[in-house]
């Protein structure tokens, strides 16, 4: 397979967009329900402008289509973490290409990335459907928590850590 890897820019907003619009929509629904589904969605579905500019948030490409991104960042949303910690970002492979590694190789990416920044220690909230690819890739569960996605919005997600 060719594979290629690289920092997402904020140009790349609209297929960034895409590629979440057509992810969310169909995974979430397998472990919440319609109405958390759409309250969230307009929230998350779309490209994160900061991770965009950000120089940690990366898109993989397959023969040149693009079928996962994510990264990390020093700062969690709505929260402070510690110092060398970073939490990891918006990852999302298309739905029609789940299951074939690319995630994992991104998620390889980003490990290698925060070591060389000093990271000790990665954390993310995970979607419940998540949990599984998380603690597949050795992240540790540290039970459900609500997340502030908005004023007046929470959505439960799962709070996981791992070492780089």
């Amino acid at each position: 397979m060719t594979y290629t890897l690289r920092p997402a820019r904020p140009t790349d907003r609209h297929v960034v967009d895409n590629l979440l619009g057509a992810v969310y929509p169909r995974l979430l629904l397998d472990d919440y329900d319609g109405v958390a589904v759409d309250a969230i969605l307009p929230l998350i579905a779309k490209a994160n402008p900061d991770l965009l500019d950000s120089g940690s948030y990366y898109m993989l490409f397959e023969h040149g289509d693009l079928v996962a991104v994510g990264g990390w960042t020093e700062t969690a949303p709505g929260e402070d973490i510690p110092e060398g910690t970073a939490h990891v970002r918006h990852f999302a492979t298309h739905p029609d290409r789940l299951k074939r590694g690319h995630a994992g190789r991104l998620m390889d990416h980003v490990r290698t990335k925060a070591r060389a920044r000093g990271i000790k220690r990665l954390e993310c909230l995970s979607s419940l459907n998540a949990r599984p690819f998380y603690s597949k890739l050795g992240f540790k569960d540290h039970g459900v928590d609500e997340a502030p996605i908005a004023p007046g919005i929470t959505f439960p997600v799962v709070r996981m850590a791992a070492q780089p």
